[in-house]
């Protein structure tokens, strides 16, 4: 049966005109592009209560939860490590004696169960179809490496990743700094102009921008918004299963 082949529609082109480049390589992000944000952080933000860490409007704020409407906004909690969130955590609560919770929380979050997580698309099918037409695939996370890996075996994709790098990896520079992009790049020997990075916040797009790359992905399925990614991004997608468009006879006309 015949492959069905795919090309990347760029936006970023000379007097508008259409472009049919295909990348070598797309960088994802993960949380908020590949997993439902919420669903991930959440239940850790409503566990960690329980905890005896009271998350007072202060915390809510700093890490940018919304209590009410129980989704995360940009801000620390989605585009930051979770050593940032350490640390920024400890100065809030340094002079309420609360350090030790704020460890027993960090250590919560590297040991949840992926149960909870709930696919944004069915990522098997995607990354196949990538292979199967000469794509490279790399994850770019803040999340740390225990919960990536976790993630990646839940859903039955560690086998199609050619490169994972976490924001708990030595050497790991956190978004939108281009140390990871561009190492990316160069382990899997594709040029960054011909790589393409998705993702669903600014630190994403910015990372995008700083390595050079080809072209920057917002899917607004996270915690960025039109309005938040509109202006920055070259492409804007409302979930992640339509970035790529099959090439049919008529698109040769």
């Amino acid at each position: 049966r015949r492959q069905r082949q795919f090309y990347w529609r760029q936006s970023r082109t000379e007097a508008g005109a259409a472009s049919s480049k295909k990348p070598g390589l797309i960088i994802f992000d993960k949380d908020g592009t590949l997993i439902c944000f919420h669903s991930m952080w959440i239940p850790w933000a409503m566990d960690t209560q329980e905890t005896g860490l009271l998350l007072s409007p202060k915390v809510y704020q700093l890490l940018g939860i919304c209590p009410v409407e129980e989704k995360v906004r940009p801000g620390l909690l989605a585009e930051g490590t979770m050593e940032q969130i350490k640390v920024e955590m400890q100065k809030l609560l340094v002079q309420n004696g609360k350090l030790d919770v704020v460890e027993k929380c960090i250590k919560n979050s590297q040991s949840r169960s992926p149960s909870t997580l709930r696919a944004i698309h069915d990522m098997r099918s995607l990354f196949k179809t990538l292979r199967n037409n000469d794509i490279k695939i790399a994850m770019c996370t803040a999340d740390n490496r225990t919960n990536t890996v976790s993630m990646l075996r839940w859903f039955n994709v560690e086998d199609l990743v050619d490169i994972v790098v976490c924001g708990d990896d030595p050497g790991s520079k956190p978004k939108p700094h281009p140390h990871n992009a561009e190492s990316i790049c160069r382990v899997l020997q594709v040029a960054p102009e011909n790589a393409v990075m998705v993702g669903d916040t600014l630190a994403d797009i910015g990372m995008a921008r700083s390595a050079g790359l080809g072209t920057a992905v917002g899917v607004l399925s996270g915690v960025g918004g039109l309005d938040h990614l509109g202006p920055h991004a070259d492409i804007l997608v409302s979930i992640l299963g339509i970035i790529l468009c099959p090439l049919t006879p008529s698109s040769y006309r």
